[in-house]
Parts: C-alpha cells; sequence; structure tokens
C-alpha cells in the first residue's frame, strides 16, 4: 500500500513497480513470448506500465524484473 490512491477495480495495490507478471497468454503471434503486465522497478519507460500486457518474452527467460503475483484468496469468516 505504497500508494493508497492506486488501488485496482478488485482492490489489489500496487500492481506496478515490482516486477513484471506473467500473463496467461502469448504476446506475439508466432507465440514466442508470452506477455507480462504491471511494472518493473527496473524500467522506467511509461509505455511499458500495462496491467493488460505490454510487454513480452520468451517463456525460458529469467530475469530479476520477471516474476509472479500470489494471492491468497481468503474464505468466508477468515478461513483459507
Amino acid at each position: 500500500m505504497q500508494f493508497p490512491i492506486d488501488q485496482s477495480a478488485f482492490g489489489v495495490f500496487d500492481l506496478c513497480g515490482g516486477v513484471f507478471e506473467w500473463l496467461d497468454h502469448w504476446y506475439d503471434e508466432g507465440r514466442h513470448q508470452r506477455g507480462l503486465g504491471g511494472g518493473a522497478w527496473g524500467h522506467s519507460d511509461p509505455g511499458m506500465i500495462s496491467v493488460a500486457g505490454g510487454y513480452g518474452a520468451a517463456p525460458e527467460a529469467t530475469s530479476a524484473s520477471i516474476g509472479m503475483r500470489l494471492v491468497l484468496r481468503v474464505g468466508r469468516e477468515g478461513t483459507r
């Protein structure tokens, strides 16, 4: 919650600024790159910050600026 006014429509904070997150779609028509969304700490180009996916990388790519977001869904009455 570094920027409380930057909450997504789903109630999620801090979607941009950590690492690019893998998305479940191909970035290019040749199916060589998977989509990456969000924004990474090491990239300052505002055009690359896109939750929908403004960047792509080979599926086997590794980098300090590519990762994933883990989500814990809490059930009713606080149960997991």
